[in-house]
């Protein structure tokens, strides 16, 4: 009897040595998993911090671009108004000049019939 008992002993010496060995292996996996865990955690907010500084980079970009898309678009405009006002203004200089000329051209028209019909007015 002593002797099961000294080989029950042994074996829970034995099992409480292997519990331990597999607790304290276990806790090293756990802490393990934590760190790698952890280094994840870190390695994913400085990807995060990486993307967010590109997107916003990015973002400046397309705004600046679209600035001077439209400072160009603006000063295309600008041109083409100042355009149009000069074509008004000589479109409106030659419609004048040209009523003037059509006047003049009818009162010398109307002179030189009006003289015609008095000569022959005056020869007949």
């Amino acid at each position: 009897m002593q002797i099961i008992l000294a080989e029950l002993r042994k074996k829970i010496v034995d099992k409480k040595t292997s519990n331990e060995k597999e607790e304290e292996n276990l806790t090293r996996k756990l802490t393990l998993t934590r760190d790698e865990k952890e280094r994840l955690k870190l390695i994913k907010d400085v990807e995060m911090r990486y993307v967010r500084a590109w997107e916003t980079a990015r973002r400046e970009q397309n705004v600046l671009r679209y600035k001077l898309k439209m400072d160009e678009l603006e000063r295309t405009l600008n041109n083409c108004y100042v355009r149009e006002k000069n074509e008004n203004c000589v479109n409106s200089e030659l419609t004048r000049y040209l009523t003037w000329r059509i006047a003049v051209s009818e009162q010398i028209f109307f002179s030189t019939i009006f003289f015609l019909v008095k000569y022959i007015a005056e020869k007949f």
